[in-house]
Formats: structure tokens, sequence, C-alpha cells
């Protein structure tokens, strides 16, 4: 046993006392350890959002209408599937679908433009309090979102259609 002497006392070293103290520095590595993790992922998570929010927005905003496809494709099938009528999913259906029509259009025109700001898509991504800024789609990518565009009313047309049709079948 190794002996310490501190301030005129004799402290003795025991096995254990050793372990306790080879735990209790461990565990303080741990927490510093932990305490940077977290702090490197914060910086990693304000990283990713800045290439979210800033580098990558069109890509984003075709995400997010694909979302409200899925989003609406769902919804649409819960409609179907009720026996009663149900208007909550019915205004659903058309959130999800303007939903869809807004992110397009940002993506067609920019989210700075008048036309946008002053259409129904920006009057609903300011309802949605949206700050992003997403600049008018590239030459090389307008003609696909055009073409998305016009199946996107097509889709609406229909999806009015199926919703009138459920009406009449229900009653």
């Amino acid at each position: 046993m190794h002996k310490l002497k501190q301030g005129g006392l004799t402290m003795r070293w025991t096995i254990g006392k050793k372990l306790i103290g080879g735990f209790m520095f461990i565990a303080f590595l741990v927490v510093i350890a932990g305490t940077v993790g977290f702090v490197v992922l914060d910086k990693v998570s304000q990283s990713t959002n800045t290439v979210v929010r800033e580098k990558s927005p069109v890509q984003n905003a075709v995400m997010n209408a694909t979302l409200s496809l899925e989003k609406m494709q769902t919804t649409m099938n819960r409609f179907i599937a009720t026996n009663t009528y149900n208007d909550q999913l019915e205004k659903a259906i058309k959130d999800h679908l303007a939903d869809f029509a807004m992110w397009t259009a940002a993506v067609q025109l920019g989210t700075d433009s008048e036309k946008f700001k002053k259409g129904r898509s920006g009057q609903r991504f300011q309802q949605h309090k949206l700050e992003l800024e997403i600049p008018k789609g590239s030459q090389a990518i307008m003609p696909l979102i055009e073409a998305i565009i016009a199946d996107g009313r097509k889709l609406e047309k229909v999806a009015n259609e199926l919703i009138a049709a459920h009406q009449r079948y229900i009653e």
C-alpha cells in the first residue's frame, strides 16, 4: 500500500480507493467527451440547416412538393374509405394540393418575384410563415417544372371530381 502524506496526516491509497479514483477520472472524461459531442452535433446541425436553407432551396422545395403529394394521397385514401362524408378530410386534401402548387410555383417563379408574392401560392407561403428564399429554377429544369405544374392541375381536377363522386355515393 502506498502512503501519501498530506498536512501531517498519512493517507492510505487502498485498491478500492484507487479503483474509485480511476472510475471517477473516466467518468469525468466521459462527461467532457459527451459535452464536446453535443457541441459538435449542434454545429453540424446548424451547418445542415444552412445547406438546406441557403445552398439547396430548390431541392428543398421539390422535396416539400413531393411530401405534399404523399400526404394528399394518404388523405385521399382515408377519405374514400369512409362511409360518411368527412369535410375535414376534403379540406386536408385541398390543403395538400394547395401546398403542392405553392412549392412548384416557388420553383417556377422564385419566392422573391412579384408574381409569386401576389399570387395564391405567395399568400399561402406567407400564411405558413415560411422565410425560405427559393430562387427561380434554372432553364434546364423549367420545362420539367412546367410539366409538373400542368400535371398538378390535372390532379387537382381529378381529385375534385373524385371528392364530388364520393359525396354523391355517400348520399
